[in-house]
């Protein structure tokens, strides 16, 4: 039972977020969001 801090029981996963080619001159540039961590 219980809750993390963020609300979300101990089953529940954070949605995972991607972008690519942030950087138009960096060669694989990308972003990955989890939550509130970047």
């Amino acid at each position: 039972g219980g809750k993390r801090s963020d609300g979300r029981n101990h089953q529940e996963i954070r949605l995972i977020n991607s972008r690519c080619g942030l950087l138009p001159r960096a060669h694989g540039s990308a972003l990955f969001t989890r939550g509130e961590t970047q």
